[in-house]
C-alpha cells in the first residue's frame, strides 16, 4: 500500500484559504510533501498540528538572506512545480510568523495590489472579448442573416457552432470570477490585522463557499478544454474532401448531375482548359476554377458537388487603392446534391437560395415567398423552382439559370449559363433525386 496520497487542490492557490486546507490535512494524517499545479501529494503519517503559509512569489526569486531568515525562524519549503507562490510549513508551534508587525505584512501585499489590479484589467478585457465575440458569431459579423440563417451556419458543422457559443459563455464567466478573486483578494489584503490562519475554523463559510466555487471554477476549465478538443475533432472528421482542377476530372460519384450530362459541347470546350490551366496559353488569359467531390455543412448528413468557373481576364482595375481583376464569365455551372437533416431544413435552405437572389438578402419569413415566386409543375418531386438572374459581366450568356428541386430532404440546386435550357434537362435531376 502506497505511503504517498494525492488531492486535488480545493482552493485557489492564491487564496488564504490554502494554508487553511494544508492544516486540515495535517490533522487528518496527510503531510503535504509536494505541490503541483491541480494537486498535492501528501504523505501518510499520524494526525498532528502542522502550520502553513503562503507568499505571493516564487521561492526561487528570493535571495538567500531572505530564504535564510525563513528558514533560521523555523520554517521549511515545500517543492512546488508552480513558481508563482511559495508554500513554508512547520510543525513548531512557537515558530514566529512570516510577518511579525502590521506594517511589514501591509506592506509586502500592498506591492502585490498593483499586479492585482493589472490582473483585473486583463481579466475585464478578455470577459469583454468574449461577450463581444460571443454577439459577433451568432448576430453582428460572420453569421448575420444576409444570406439566411441556414446559410450562414452552413459553413461549419452546426454543432461546432453551438459548441463554439458555450465556450464563449463558460469563458466569459471565467473571466468574471478572475475579476471577483482579485477583487477579494484586494479587500482581504488591506485589512490591517495579521492574518491568523490557525485559527480559522475548517467549517468557516467563506472557506467552504471558496472550495464550492473553485469545483466550479474546476469544472468549467475542463469543460472549456473538453469543448475544444471535441471542436477540433469535429472540424477533422467534417472535413470537405473536394478536388481541385485536374484531380476533380476523377470524380464519379453517383451525384449530382454532371455538366457533361446536359451539356456535352461546353464540358468538351472545358476539359481541355482544365487539364491545362496553369499553362502559358491559359494561366495569364483565363480564371479557371473547377472543383468535385463530398460537399457536407452543417444542415446536411450528406452532400456532393460539381462546380466550373471558366473566365476570361480582360485586366485590371483599382478602386479604394485596391487592384483586382476584371473577368468576364465564358462558362460557368453549379450542381449540388445534398441529404438535408430534415424535410423543414431543405425547404427553408431552398428558400433562402432564392430569396437571396431575388431581394439581395434573406428577411425574416422571405424565403417561403420567394419560393411560391419562382415555382413550377413538375412530376415526381415535392417542389420544383425556375428563375433567371443576370450577369452582366459575361460574354456569351448573360442570363444564368436556377433550378431548384427537393423531394422530401433530398435536394438539388444548379446554377448554369449556356446554351440549354435546364427546364429541358429536368428529368435528369428528377431522376438523381430518385
Amino acid at each position: 500500500m502506497s505511503d504517498t496520497v494525492k488531492k486535488r487542490i480545493p482552493v485557489w492557490e492564491r487564496s488564504p484559504y490554502l494554508c487553511v486546507w494544508l492544516q486540515e490535512m495535517a490533522e487528518q494524517g496527510l503531510v503535504l510533501k509536494h505541490i503541483g499545479f491541480f494537486s498535492c501529494e501528501f504523505e501518510k503519517c499520524a494526525p498532528q498540528k502542522r502550520r502553513y503559509r503562503i507568499l505571493d512569489k516564487s521561492y526561487f526569486s528570493m535571495n538567500d538572506e531572505e530564504k535564510g531568515i525563513y528558514e533560521d525562524a523555523g520554517w521549511k519549503y515545500v517543492p512546488d512545480e508552480r513558481s508563482g507562490v511559495t508554500i513554508f510549513t512547520t510543525d513548531d508551534e512557537d515558530a514566529p510568523e512570516l510577518f511579525s508587525d502590521k506594517e511589514s505584512f501591509r506592506k509586502y501585499k500592498r506591492n502585490k495590489w498593483i499586479g492585482s489590479i493589472v490582473l483585473i484589467i486583463v481579466w475585464t478585457y478578455w470577459a469583454a472579448k468574449a461577450i463581444w465575440n460571443a454577439y459577433d458569431l451568432f448576430q453582428g459579423g460572420n453569421y448575420s442573416a444576409t444570406y439566411g440563417r441556414l446559410h450562414d451556419f452552413d459553413g461549419e458543422p452546426l454543432y461546432l457552432l453551438v459548441v463554439l457559443g458555450l465556450l464563449l459563455v463558460i469563458i466569459t464567466g471565467i473571466f468574471l470570477y478572475s475579476v471577483f478573486r482579485e477583487i477579494q483578494l484586494i479587500r482581504y489584503n488591506a485589512k490591517t490585522e495579521l492574518p491568523q490562519y490557525d485559527n480559522i475554523p475548517y467549517d468557516d463559510k467563506r472557506y467552504l463557499w471558496e472550495k464550492k466555487a473553485n469545483k466550479l471554477w474546476t469544472a468549467a476549465i475542463v469543460i472549456v478544454i473538453a469543448g475544444l478538443i471535441a471542436a477540433w475533432i469535429g472540424m477533422k472528421v467534417n472535413d470537405y474532401s473536394l478536388a481541385n482542377g485536374v484531380e476533380a476530372l476523377k470524380y464519379n460519384g453517383e451525384h449530382p448531375v454532371m455538366l457533361r450530362e446536359i451539356d456535352p459541347d461546353t464540358w468538351a470546350e472545358a476539359v481541355p482548359m482544365i487539364e491545362n490551366w496553369n499553362t502559358e496559353e491559359y494561366v495569364d488569359d483565363y480564371d479557371i476554377d473547377y472543383m468535385t467531390g463530398k460537399d457536407t455543412g452543417g444542415c446536411f448528413s450528406e452532400g456532393y458537388r460539381e462546380q466550373l468557373y471558366i473566365g476570361r481576364i480582360k485586366g485590371e482595375a483599382e478602386r479604394e487603392d485596391e487592384t483586382f481583376l476584371l473577368i468576364s464569365t465564358l462558362h460557368s455551372y453549379f450542381s449540388g446534391y445534398h441529404v438535408a437533416r430534415s424535410e423543414s431544413i431543405a425547404e427553408e435552405y431552398l428558400g433562402e437560395e432564392v430569396a437571396y437572389d431575388l431581394y439581395g438578402k434573406v428577411e425574416k419569413g422571405a424565403w417561403s415567398k420567394a419560393l411560391e415566386e419562382v415555382r413550377i409543375e413538375c412530376d415526381g418531386v415535392d417542389y420544383a423552382g425556375y428563375y433567371t438572374t443576370e450577369d452582366a459581366d459575361a460574354e456569351s450568356y448573360k442570363e444564368c439559370q436556377h433550378l431548384l428541386l427537393r423531394k422530401g430532404k433530398v435536394i438539388e440546386i444548379v446554377s448554369y449559363q449556356g446554351p440549354v435550357d435546364l427546364r429541358d434537362k429536368i428529368k435528369l435531376y428528377v431522376d438523381d433525386l430518385s
